[in-house]
Parts: structure tokens; sequence; C-alpha cells
């Protein structure tokens, strides 16, 4: 139980405490490609390591940074920063690797502490806030000091223990983060089908050289990739698009008999009203529990203080309107209510919604959103804008087939994603619990696999 763990502290019980440098010349001999990584603050959350925006030195670089090599295993915290207190154990497979002087290493002894273990009490609710007002209260705005990590008490119960408690919570996070990687392979696979039909135009190109009708030189390249590429046999697909482009003046080049025309043309804003007695924390989405880099939502922290705020249903795309470059959306898979700030998007045929949720799922849409947006600091899109969004715009049964094609995919992450949410839950419910010793671990295990 608790009261048998002993409260130590990580000085005593660490082969290493310490943070790096920045390179010298800074950001200008960082490389998009190379053979060591600089982890920086931005790569590290408390719910894992994110390799969004690594950068890497040189060999010559790193060589200079030879007292902060990262290793497996290792924990990582940033200490500066709006971002401080953030911890997450380090990606092996971004090794070798060297941090800078926003992040700690911490690497604990074998015989002391399972890293796992220790990461886990690191991101606990009562660590955190211990960390966080370090951090306010020292000289040195939203900083962690060595002295303040090394010096910081952890329950250190016997490494048995620690093994049970980071396996419990390491097979719940290893499941979600299966969950997570299946339903990115799923919309990988929708995107790829939907810039294949509605970018590249495969199936036109395909059609057009079958035919022996010329291929724009806009398309020449992609033409030569399509002739080395074996097809299947899939005619009735095939059919439902021409064999020759036309030129547009809005446009450039498009399949021949498809529109040219605006995002207005094929979807509307969502209108109507919900009394926010009728919502829950699961079925209210404001831009806050919107995940960015089109990851999804989250379950609300709360819920607006009005009586009513706008409605969604199942069906629509919700894009939060602000800072429109964190490329939030979501394809509701339930109705209820949100904030102002996000926009909600309905097809004018319902058998088109998968196909509108992928279009505007596209880069180049969060791009002219961003580009046309009003505001410096705290941007918004500009609705009318948004709808001024120039498209080609394909026939009806197109955009029916596509969304009956990736309708089961979409159906499939809606489960997942869920799951997903309930085993964060049980995680965040069972962390503190067992951190302070309050849950025992056998009985953390009947609940891991109910």
């Amino acid at each position: 139980m608790a009261s048998d763990w002993e409260v130590v502290s990580l000085v005593d019980h660490c082969k290493k405490i310490g943070s790096g440098a920045t390179p010298r010349g800074g950001s200008s001999v960082y490389l998009e490609e190379g053979e060591i990584t600089l982890i920086r603050s931005q790569n590290i959350y408390n719910d894992g390591f994110k390799k969004d925006g690594l950068v890497f030195i040189t060999a010559e670089a790193a060589g200079k940074l030879k007292n902060v090599i990262v290793e497996e295993n290792d924990i990582l915290l940033n200490i500066t920063g709006d971002s401080v207190a953030r911890v997450c154990m380090v990606d092996n497979q971004v090794l070798p690797a060297r941090v800078n002087q926003h992040v700690s290493i911490i690497r604990p002894k074998e015989s002391s502490f399972n890293p796992l273990y220790l990461r886990y009490q690191l991101v606990s609710p009562q660590v955190q806030q211990l960390l966080l007002n370090y951090a306010s209260a020292g000289a040195t705005r939203h900083a962690l000091t060595k002295s303040m990590i090394e010096n910081l008490g952890i329950p250190k119960p016997d490494l048995d223990t620690q093994n049970n408690i980071a396996h419990i919570l390491g097979s719940l996070d290893d499941k979600i983060e299966l969950n997570r990687q299946m339903n990115e392979t799923l919309e990988a696979m929708a995107q790829a089908l939907f810039k294949s039909w509605f970018v590249d135009f495969d199936p036109v190109i395909d059609n057009a050289l079958a035919a022996g009708n010329a291929i724009p030189d806009v398309f020449a390249k992609r033409a030569e990739q399509r002739q080395a590429i074996e097809k299947k046999e899939n005619s009735n697909i095939q059919n439902l698009f021409p064999d020759e482009f036309e030129f547009t003046e809005e446009m450039g080049w498009i399949p021949k008999g498809w529109e040219s025309g605006t995002l207005a043309d094929i979807c509307f804003f969502g209108k109507g009203k919900i009394n926010t007695s009728e919502l829950s924390l699961e079925n209210y989405v404001s831009t806050e529990n919107m995940n960015k880099e089109k990851a999804g939502i989250s379950y609300a922290a709360s819920i607006a203080s009005t009586s009513q705020v706008p409605k969604f249903s199942v069906g629509q795309t919700l894009i939060s309107n602000i800072r429109p470059y964190f490329k939030k959306i979501w394809l509701a898979s339930f109705s209820g209510g949100r904030s102002n700030d996000v926009l909600g998007f309905q097809a004018n045929d319902a058998v088109a919604n998968e196909y509108l949720f992928s279009l505007l799922y596209q880069d180049s849409f969060f791009d002219y959103m961003t580009a046309t947006s009003k505001g410096t600091k705290m941007p918004r899109g500009d609705k009318a804008a948004i709808m001024s969004w120039s498209v080609a715009i394909p026939p009806l049964i197109l955009m029916e087939e596509f969304s009956n094609k990736v309708k089961p995919m979409y159906l499939a992450n809606n489960i997942r994603s869920k799951q997903a949410i309930s085993l964060s839950e049980l995680r965040d419910t069972l962390l503190p619990k067992l951190m302070s010793g309050e849950l025992r671990v056998s009985a953390a295990a009947m609940l891991e696999d109910a």
C-alpha cells in the first residue's frame, strides 16, 4: 500500500538529469533529413512523443552535444515556456538523438525505477500540479531548474509493483495507440481514393489514354505514371468518368462535363439551435475539444453557459473556425451541439456527406481558409469567403459512389474512436489511484480486463 512506499528524491535514483543546448547557428543549421535527431519541446506531450516538426542536425553539430545523448527509454521533460512540465518517453525510432535547452533528460537507475512507471508518475495529476507550481514560483517564469527536478519526491514501491503498474497503464496506452494507427490507415486509404478520383483525375486519364484522346500538359507526367501501372478491371466505376478534359477560366483543366463552381454549390452551413440542457460532455463540440491535424474530437471539458447553441447532425462536417491552420475537422457520427466557433457543413444531398468531408479534409481547403481568414492574433475563417472556394464539381452519382466506398471505413473508425475514448477514461481514472497506492494492482488488472 501507499504507506509502505518510500518517497525518494530523483537525484539519488537517476543516472542522468540534464538539458541540452541549441547547436551553434540555431535554426539555420537544422536539417529536414539527417542521421541525428534534435528533439525539441514541440515533440513532447503528456500523451506521447510526436514526430511532427522533428528536425535533424549534422554529426559535427551533434558531436558538440555529447553530454545530452538520448538513450532508449529515456524520459523527456519540458522545462521552459508554456509547455513546461509536459513529459513522455522518447520514441526509440528517432534515435540517435540529442535534446535542446528546453528539454531535460531523466534517466533512472535500473535498480531503482522502471522508466515507464516513473514516466506515469511524472504525468500523474499530483506531480503535474507540483511541477507547474514549481515552474511558476521560480525566479524564471515558466521554468523548471535542474535542482527542482533532482529534489522532486516520487513514491518508490518495489520493482515488481512498478513493473505491474507500468504494464497495466502501458497496455491501455498500447490499445489506444493501435486504434489510432488503424484509424490513420483507413483515413489514408479514403483520402488516397479521393485524391485519385477528384484531384489527380486518374480514371479520366485512364479513359483518355484508352480512347486515344489528348492529355493536357498539366496531366502529362501523371499519364506516364498511369500507363506504367497494371490496372484492375472495374468498368462500372470507370464508365462513370469521362474520357477527356475541358478548359475552364476558373479551374483550368477539369474532366469534361463536370461543373466549375464554388463550395456553396454543393453544401451549406448547418442551421438550427439546441438547448444546452439536452447536451452532455459527450455530444458537445467546441474548438477546445477538437483535435489538431485532422485528429477528430475528444469529450468536452465543459458546456457553453448559454441556454442554446448551434446544433449539428449525423453526417455533417464540423470544422473549427478559429486558427484554421490547426486543421481541426470531424465527420459527425452523432447529433449534438457545437460552439459558435465551430462551423457545421451540410451537403446539399446527404448521399454526398463523406465526399464533402473528404473535400474539406484537403490541405488546399485549409490553406485557402487560412489565407482568407480575418484577424491576426486569433484569426477566424471568413464564412462568405469559405463558401466562395472554387471547386470542380463531379456528378452527384460520383459523389455518392465515393461516399458508399468509404462509409464503412468511417463507421469502423467511429467505433475505434469511441473505444479509445473509453480506454483513455479508464487509464486516467486508474493513473492517480495507482500512482498514490490507493488502488491495488490486482484490482486495477481486473478493471483493465473488464
